[in-house]
């Protein structure tokens, strides 16, 4: 059976998705409980995650659906980042697919985790492999020309919206993933709004159970998604918790203080 997980992490977010073929997929991390507060009741989401994944020391998807700090709080001290050799302990869990939307490497004067998550992303996308871009804005086609690179050299690292990701599929994974944003016209603007470029998307299972993932999509963001879907008579892919309620089971962990 797949199991989603959502994490009580107070004002953030943070959930995993484990396949029953064993494939396990975190989409975004926020570890924001403070330790030396007996009245915080959020999850301490490192040791959780440490527990659930067990000896295995990757996930293979670590999905960030955009850079503000309630969505990736303290994953530079978590995970194994290839980029530097400072993120490199053995202690840390790797990441084998890196998911984010085009923001993530297009943004400019970033700071913190923000800047080091984007860091990553960029140097996964120069080597060529380990990342997953959603959006293919122009801006991302000038970024790449500045780094020597070129739009079809990483066209497979790619995804638009209104596609399937690659490297899943109902038959091998038992889930497909639909993208329903960013829109290019999103990321093209110098000055963006992270929460409008943010990576939102649909999960379906072979249960026929469906899960919209939408992170911070603004209203405006999900007109645009229903308009689009609509006129594509993709109006299955706005469909969520389909299946029959055994089909899923989606389990909500809370800490007991």
């Amino acid at each position: 059976m797949h199991t989603v997980t959502f994490y009580p992490l107070g004002n953030a977010d943070s959930y995993l998705i484990e396949l029953k073929k064993g494939k396990k997929l975190l989409f975004d991390f926020a570890n924001l409980r403070n330790p030396d507060d007996k009245s915080d009741c959020r999850i301490d989401l490192a040791a959780e995650l440490r527990k659930t994944l067990d000896n295995q020391d990757y996930l293979d998807v670590g999905a960030f659906t955009h850079l503000d700090d309630d969505h990736i709080h303290g994953s530079s001290d978590f995970f194994y980042l290839e980029h530097a050799d400072k993120y490199q302990s053995e202690d840390r869990i790797k990441i084998k697919e890196l998911w984010v939307p085009a923001a993530a490497i297009l943004e400019e004067g970033l700071d913190d985790e923000a800047r080091i998550l984007r860091q990553e992303a960029r140097h996964r996308l120069i080597k060529g492999g380990g990342v997953r871009i959603f959006s293919r804005p122009e801006a991302l086609a000038e970024w790449l020309e500045q780094n020597d690179l070129t739009l079809d050299s990483r066209r497979h690292l790619i995804a638009n919206a209104g596609t399937l990701v690659p490297g899943f599929d109902k038959i091998n994974d038992g889930v497909e993933f639909f993208v329903h944003s960013p829109f290019s016209k999103h990321c093209d603007d110098e000055e963006f709004d992270r929460n409008t470029a943010c990576l939102g998307m649909q999960a379906t299972f072979d249960t026929d159970t469906q899960l919209l993932m939408t992170a911070d999509a603004t209203h405006e963001v999900w007109e645009d998604i229903v308009k689009i879907t609509k006129v594509h008579n993709n109006e299955n892919r706005l469909a969520w918790l389909c299946g029959p309620p055994s089909s899923l089971c989606c389990n909500i962990r809370c800490q007991s203080r």
